[in-house]
């Protein structure tokens, strides 16, 4: 019989939901061939989607700059008021480091007329938006760190002088030049990550 492969819901591809996910699996000892990793796009869709089965998801619930990330925390408190048994089964406080990615035909971070990245990571970088001179009005959120930020810089082409606050690894795989790495208000930037498993017994409601 063959062995039902897992899901884990996290945020995006290349965020930090993305290595927490990846080191609670290391320590775990978790075969890659047994789990999915499941990108979700924001979290309320993280989790929607751990609401529907019996699975995991990776969330940070808080950073040691911004502080708790209420959008997930709420959710969280929620669900478990609704009856869902979400048990935590892992606990990482996850350095953070961001970083500032662009095309590459853009050559310094002064040369951006904009920036692009989720809202907390955008929080936790204010004082070197503020030092490039990008405007509060040009700091634009979207739900995922990396994935929609970077697909709407790249259908832009690469005249486009918009930057995103990402990864190291996010660079690398989109080919995006790093104009410049830990850009993070605190060096010592850590956020807490929790891997929660859905143990909620779900029966179809039928009329």
């Amino acid at each position: 019989m063959k062995k039902e492969i897992k899901k884990i819901f996290v945020l995006d591809e290349f965020t930090n939901g993305h290595r927490a996910a990846r080191v609670f699996m290391k320590q775990y000892s978790w075969l890659e061939s047994e789990y999915e990793i499941v990108f979700c796009g924001n979290h309320a869709n993280v989790l929607k989607q751990l609401q529907k089965r019996r699975a995991y998801a990776v969330v940070p619930v808080h950073n040691s700059i911004a502080g708790n990330i209420k959008e997930v925390t709420r959710k969280l408190a929620m669900m478990r008021n609704n009856g869902y048994i979400l048990e935590e089964i892992g606990c990482l406080d996850l350095q953070v480091d961001h970083c500032l990615l662009a095309h590459q035909n853009v050559q310094r971070p002064e040369d951006l007329e904009g920036v692009m990245s989720h809202k907390q990571v955008i929080r936790q970088c204010r004082r070197f938006l503020d030092k490039i001179d990008i405007k509060h009005d040009k700091r634009k959120t979207s739900d995922s760190t990396t994935g929609k930020a970077i697909k709407i810089i790249t259908k832009l082409g690469c005249e486009c002088k918009i930057g995103i606050i990402a990864s190291q690894e996010a660079a690398e795989a989109y080919n995006l030049k790093i104009l410049a790495k830990n850009i993070q208000d605190v060096l010592n930037n850590k956020t807490t990550f929790l891997l929660l498993e859905n143990k909620t017994l779900i029966k179809r409601v039928t009329e």
